[in-house]
């Protein structure tokens, strides 16, 4: 009976010393495990679509939010609230549009040359609910750095701003004659070939387009084009693909975000942090919670 208990408090001396050692020499050993756990369990899921060829977008995501949570705020610009319900409705009212001209079709590539305002998610999203993949034009770009783009990434639309037409001016007759067709979200356009956005929308009805249109088959399908500045020659197109998408709207559920944050984006929406993170994360794929989007207004300069 004393060898038991020499042993079991020889046991407990050795427990305690543990305990005190990791927490000298190895302070956030739990946390960096439970980390590591919580990734995993992201990287197994992820694995699986794989296996059973059932993709998860961030988009199907977006949606199943908007139906569970449709009253909940998603993004907060310059004072105003958008909730899910109505910026999913904007954005099928986008779908609605292009859908009935016909102009798109699942697979396509559109461009989108925007700063911050809800509009760049509506019609970001609005699109991909068709199947089409988005390129972001770095507003900054003009003219032969700007056609470049467009033939990089294939688009043969292009969606611009109200606040950035007139920097097309010089450069519509070429997109002109390169076939590319230009949509402003304007009210009215008073540039020859430019259309406006704003009444087709008005007309269009907010039904959600079948959700065949943007299903994926694999992870690996493009879904956006992110551009570089093009500082050190001719901006360069970076294929961001279904998993990279599903990575970079992981990084808030992983490091502890909860339904009450509210994520403050200063960057352009055209910059991959902005959109991937800071707008994918709140929408947050394979996870219960939800958080709220805030951007300001980017200008270009």
């Amino acid at each position: 009976m004393l060898i038991s208990l020499g042993w079991l408090s020889a046991l407990v001396a050795g427990i305690f010393a543990l305990h005190i050692g990791q927490k000298l020499c190895f302070p956030y050993f739990w946390k960096d495990l439970f980390y590591l756990a919580k990734v995993v369990r992201y990287g197994l899921k992820m694995e699986m679509c794989k296996v059973t060829s059932k993709v998860f977008t961030v988009m199907d995501r977006f949606v199943q939010q908007a139906e569970r949570i449709p009253n909940k705020t998603f993004i907060i610009y310059d004072g105003v609230s958008y909730t899910y319900r109505e910026i999913d409705e904007r954005s099928n009212k986008v779908a609605q549009v292009f859908d009935k001209l016909g102009t798109v079709k699942k697979g396509d590539t559109v461009a989108l040359l925007m700063n911050n305002e809800p509009d760049f998610l509506c019609v970001w999203f609005g699109l991909s609910k068709l199947g089409c993949s988005v390129a972001f034009l770095n507003t900054n770009i003009k003219c032969k750095s700007l056609l470049h783009c467009f033939n990089c990434c294939g688009a043969k639309i292009l969606v611009v701003g109200q606040d950035l037409l007139h920097s097309l001016e010089e450069l519509l007759p070429s997109l002109r004659e390169g076939g590319i067709q230009v949509w402003a979200v304007t009210a009215e356009s008073s540039h020859p070939g430019v259309h406006a956005l704003l009444p087709a929308l008005e007309q269009a009805p907010p039904l959600p387009v079948p959700a065949d249109r943007r299903a994926a088959t694999s992870l690996k399908t493009p879904t956006l084009y992110i551009f570089t500045s093009g500082t050190t020659g001719l901006p360069k197109a970076a294929v961001i693909t279904h998993l990279q998408s599903l990575k970079g709207a992981a990084g808030f559920w992983a490091y502890g975000g909860t339904s009450e944050d509210v994520v403050y984006t200063p960057l352009p929406l055209y910059h991959s942090s902005a959109s991937l993170i800071g707008i994918g994360g709140t929408i947050e794929p394979f996870h219960h919670r939800h958080r709220a989007g805030s951007f300001h207004h980017h200008r270009a300069g």
